[in-house]
């Protein structure tokens, strides 16, 4: 492994997903889901130098995974590709497993579907069950492929293999599968079940105290209450989730829900602050799309701009 590569390494010190030097990885995995990105960073680093002092190009190659992993959360998908390409394709299963797995996540962040279906059935095939990683690669598949769902069948069919799912895991129904049947259901457009299920997402994540998921499904939870007329619900979610990632200092990802608050406010005077605050967002984050996150945000429920907000999406 080059030199090269070892430095852009070191000097992208972020948290890390699924590293194998386990005592700082999980301790840094704990971090960065607790809000605690620079206490994250600094784990990841000391795991790094390990893996460089002992000569562990496994473990170099996972940290690029993790790293890139937080890249695609943080909205640094450019970043993220660059680790990706740089990583050696080493005779290791689990890490081109791997390597399938984030690079189909890149591709769903990025708009290609098709893509991210082909990666994600690749990492698919080649999962096992005594990774540690085999239950939340199955989440992420089914994740995937809802993206792309559009009937009745494909649906049906997916939230069959979300209750297999659920008699295969080894504890109890954990935050992610609330999260995924959430998903489902906004596809059947049974917005008030839905909103049950993200509920319970959100309590789980509170209660073990996992922030980047529990903003994540703020967000939805709030869709789910617009969709159905609730707006001052849809509110006091929409801003519990802005909350939880301007903590963290995460604007990158909260910057969709500051574009979901133009749709929850009927002033003038308050969509002409937060167009003001979207305008800056999108001049800090020159590969953020507007219109692309319309397009997410259709794919599960019906949303069209007013005409007095439509100019931010143009």
């Amino acid at each position: 492994m080059s030199r090269k590569f070892i430095t852009i390494l070191i000097l992208c010190c972020v948290p890390c997903f699924s590293m194998n030097s386990p005592f700082l990885a999980a301790k840094a995995i704990r971090s960065f889901q607790a809000g605690k990105p620079q206490e994250a960073r600094q784990l990841l680093y000391k795991s790094l130098k390990k893996a460089l002092i002992n000569s562990r190009e496994d473990w170099i190659a996972k940290a690029a995974l993790n790293l890139a992993e937080i890249e695609i959360q943080s909205g640094y998908y450019s970043q993220a590709r660059v680790l990706l390409n740089k990583i050696p394709d080493l005779e290791d299963n689990e890490i081109r497993t791997l390597m399938f797995w984030k690079r189909a996540k890149l591709c769903v962040r990025e708009g290609q579907i098709d893509s991210a279906l082909w990666l994600i059935n690749k990492a698919s095939q080649n999962n096992r069950k005594d990774y540690s990683f085999f239950h939340d690669l199955r989440i992420d598949e089914l994740r995937i492929k809802l993206e792309k769902a559009s009937g009745g069948t494909d649906i049906n069919k997916i939230q069959d293999d979300i209750q297999a799912l659920k008699k295969d895991l080894p504890g109890k129904i954990t935050g992610a599968i609330f999260a995924l049947e959430a998903l489902a259901m906004m596809k059947e457009n049974n917005y008030s079940g839905a909103a049950i299920a993200w509920q319970k997402a959100i309590d789980y994540y509170q209660t073990k105290k996992l922030l980047v998921p529990m903003g994540q499904s703020l967000h939805y939870a709030a869709m789910c209450a617009y969709t159905r007329g609730d707006i001052k619900t849809a509110l006091v979610f929409n801003k519990r989730a802005i909350g939880v990632f301007s903590a963290m200092g995460m604007e990158r990802p909260g910057m969709k829900i500051w574009l979901f608050s133009l749709f929850l406010s009927e002033s003038p005077i308050e969509q002409e602050k937060l167009k003001n605050k979207i305008g800056m967002l999108l001049k800090s984050s020159p590969n953020f799309s507007a219109q692309k996150e319309l397009k997410n945000f259709r794919k599960y429920i019906d949303l069209t701009p007013s005409e007095s907000i439509a100019d931010i999406f143009n």
